[in-house]
C-alpha cells in the first residue's frame, strides 16, 4: 500500500467516477477547487498501483506554524 498526492483530480478518471457514485458535495471537484493550492488530495494505492481510497488535507500557516486539518466548512476529509 502506498499513499501519494493526486496532482490532477480533474483528469483522474477513477477519482471522478468514484466521487460521482459514492462521494458527497464535500468530495466534488467544485468544492475542492474552492480551497486552491492549500488543499491537497491524496490517494491510497494497492500493490497493483490501483487507487483504492482517497482523502484530502488543508494546509495553512497559523502564527508561523504549518497547520494541517480538514478544509474549512468541511465536516470530514472524504
Amino acid at each position: 500500500m502506498e499513499i501519494k498526492e493526486i496532482k490532477n483530480i480533474d483528469t483522474d478518471e477513477f477519482y471522478i467516477k468514484t466521487i460521482l457514485q459514492k462521494g458527497t458535495v464535500f468530495n466534488s471537484l467544485e468544492w475542492l477547487k474552492i480551497f486552491g493550492t492549500k488543499l491537497k488530495v491524496y490517494g491510497i494505492y494497492n500493490k497493483d498501483n490501483q487507487l483504492t481510497a482517497c482523502f484530502n488535507l488543508y494546509t495553512d500557516n497559523v502564527y508561523g506554524f504549518k497547520h494541517i486539518k480538514n478544509p474549512p466548512y468541511t465536516p470530514h476529509i472524504g
